[in-house]
């Protein structure tokens, strides 16, 4: 059997970046925590397997868990994110879906950097005083759709319309697979 010389720092990183315990870990993987342990320790190593495992229960590349230092992790923004009131939720899903599109927007930032034609959105700033109703009637003016259009579409209609218009405007949008519980959806600023 051929072990994988990776590096139990890595892997400890790799189930911590996917918010996984222990426990969550080794349920994931079907290996008792005292194995998940051992690999995570150094004290055994992956059979090349068991290292495909990992890498596929985790939704990380191969490549990523064969650094012999963990990746720096990305920087934490503030959280707006609600449902229902309730704070968010970090489950795995929505780690996964955060994580692809960090890569899409890095992506982007390298496109940008090499394609003098590409830009981002001319984003237009709101004010907390003001009134909303109010900015939110200047922004349909603005991108020319007015309520009764809108309520004319149905629900997929509707996604598949402000999606356009949205991305007219230059900006991105991600679909990504997490229980409604974690958020109903989220922005990331490209830098």
């Amino acid at each position: 059997m051929t072990e994988i010389p990776v590096s139990g720092a890595v892997l400890t990183w790799a189930r911590e970046f996917r918010g996984l315990s222990l426990e969550e870990a080794a349920e994931r993987l079907h290996v008792t925590v005292v194995e998940l342990e051992e690999l995570e320790t150094e004290v055994r190593r992956p059979s090349l397997t068991t290292f495909e495992k990992i890498a596929s229960a985790y939704q990380l590349p191969l490549a990523t868990l064969f650094r012999r230092t963990p990746p720096p992790v990305p920087e934490q923004l503030p959280d707006f994110r609600t449902f229902e009131g309730a704070p968010p939720q970090m489950s795995f899903e929505f780690r996964v879906a955060l994580s692809n599109v960090r890569r899409l927007q890095a992506t982007l930032r390298i496109l940008r950097l090499e394609d003098e034609s590409f830009h981002g959105a001319m984003l237009r700033q709101y004010e907390f005083g003001r009134d909303p109703f109010e900015q939110g009637a200047a922004e349909r003016r603005a991108i020319g759709i007015s309520v009764q259009q809108q309520l004319q579409w149905n629900a997929d209609d509707g996604f598949r319309h402000w999606r356009a218009i949205i991305e007219r405007l230059g900006i991105s949008v991600y679909l990504q697979n997490f229980e409604l519980t974690d958020c109903r959806g989220c922005a990331r600023w490209l830098r």
